[in-house]
């Protein structure tokens, strides 16, 4: 039983399963009524509630370092088992594109109570809320821990296609012009490749924790269902690694484009110095401010020097024509 003056602001909403894939909506007196025989009960709390640490300690029964755990703004994933249930930390993603990981999401999970946790607005605990009002939730508590990883799989699945697709636009790019802008979205792709592959490893070593807990006091077939999860992000990360290894080759691709635009600019540069090094020595040696010049005392020696000149530089551009340097 839960007392209407210790949740006070704190308890975001109250979902109580029908056992059937829905949940109704407890308010604040029918939550104080409700008893283990009414269903299994999914309270989410809010994060930022002054009050919440003393509500979970006195009406949950957890303990402050558990409470410490739930609330810990870091989010490291992290599973605590206990005699009277299981407490878990997920890691999730935001739902902008940013390229952090967001707190964690807590949850402590009984026979009969789930309590969740999240620092911010959550899409993992959003979707779970609306498939279970449109009777497509977990049916049974054995389904419910299951039913969080799946939907946190989804949202990994879905940050991960549009990365896949941001990076096969980058592939057709690749060869643009505007190479100072694909390497900022290539460095962000790799930093957000980076964070998503970090929070594969840590669900899937989480998973894997939980499969070799004691859930039999979960009704139904808990382990089944997280079975089935591991699989699902064992994939995922699966093709995460081909991503980052796509990313990198990526990478290695546009840095040799970059390096053979750089030769061939340089090599352009050499071949024109090439051409106008002979006529800048005449015309530099011509130029000294000496007794002796030969063609000063002559009207037409400039038009001389010029045409000079001008032969020079067709014969050097003739030249490097012939041994395929132009």
């Amino acid at each position: 039983m839960i007392s209407e003056s210790s949740t006070g602001g704190a308890v975001a909403f109250a979902l109580v399963l029908d056992g059937k894939g829905g949940a109704r909506s407890l308010a604040g007196d029918e939550l104080t009524d409700w008893r283990p025989e009414d269903g299994f009960l999914w309270v989410h709390l809010r994060a930022e509630d002054p009050g919440l640490p003393a509500l979970l300690t006195q009406e949950f029964g957890l303990e402050h370092a558990y409470c410490d755990a739930l609330l810990d703004e870091t989010g490291h994933p992290r599973l605590i088992p206990r005699e009277s249930g299981t407490l878990l930390v997920l890691r999730t993603l935001p739902s902008l594109p940013v390229y952090h990981a967001k707190p964690g999401l807590g949850l402590w999970l009984k026979a009969q109570r789930a309590v969740s946790i999240s620092q911010e607005e959550s899409p993992v605990i959003a979707r779970l809320q609306e498939q279970l009002r449109s009777g497509e939730g977990p049916s049974l508590p054995g389904d419910f821990p299951a039913a969080l990883l799946h939907l946190l799989a989804v949202i990994y699945r879905e940050r991960l296609k549009g990365m896949l697709d941001q990076v096969n636009l980058l592939q057709e790019r690749v060869y643009d012009e505007q190479s100072r802008l694909l390497q900022t979205r290539l460095s962000l792709l790799r930093r957000h490749a980076g964070c998503l592959g970090g929070l594969l490893d840590d669900s899937l070593r989480l998973v894997d924790d939980l499969l070799n807990q004691d859930l039999s006091w979960l009704a139904g077939k808990p382990h089944k269902g997280i079975r089935e999860q591991r699989e699902r992000l064992h994939r995922l990360l699966g093709e995460m690694r081909n991503l980052r290894e796509h990313l990198h080759s990526l990478q290695d691709e546009m840095n040799g484009l970059q390096d053979h635009r750089l030769s061939q600019r340089v090599y352009q540069l050499t071949v024109i110095t090439g051409v106008f090094f002979p006529m800048v020595f005449i015309t530099g040696l011509l130029g000294v401010n000496v007794g002796g010049i030969p063609g000063s005392n002559e009207p037409d020696a400039f038009w001389i020097l010029c045409l000079l000149l001008t032969v020079l530089g067709l014969l050097g551009v003739w030249l490097l024509r012939r041994r395929h340097w132009l």
